[in-house]
């Protein structure tokens, strides 16, 4: 944390390995939402489609976010939603402020 910005990483095992990744919140608000690791897909690159991580940007930092699933990647795509979703429940009620 530093300032309005804050970085929670996240870690999730996904159909072909961990999904790691993390959520910069600026302020109230979903800055990013950055794929550090992930394998999923047959190219191994579903979830690093462009639109859908940008999806996330300028939600509230606060659960649930509502975004669209990769299409033919369902399973996939719900991993990172509910990681996003654990890190900002976890944001929302026990983060010191």
């Amino acid at each position: 944390r530093a300032g309005r910005r804050a970085v929670l990483f996240f870690e999730r095992p996904g159909v072909q390995g961990p999904v790691r990744g993390a959520v910069v919140l600026d302020g109230d608000a979903i800055s990013e939402v950055l794929l550090l690791h992930s394998v999923e897909g047959h190219d191994g690159r579903v979830l690093q489609t462009p639109s859908f991580l940008a999806a996330f940007r300028g939600r509230p930092a606060r659960p649930p976010c509502v975004v669209d699933s990769v299409t033919g990647a369902s399973v996939s795509s719900r991993i990172l939603i509910d990681a996003v979703h654990e890190r900002l429940r976890w944001w929302s009620s026990e983060a010191p402020r």
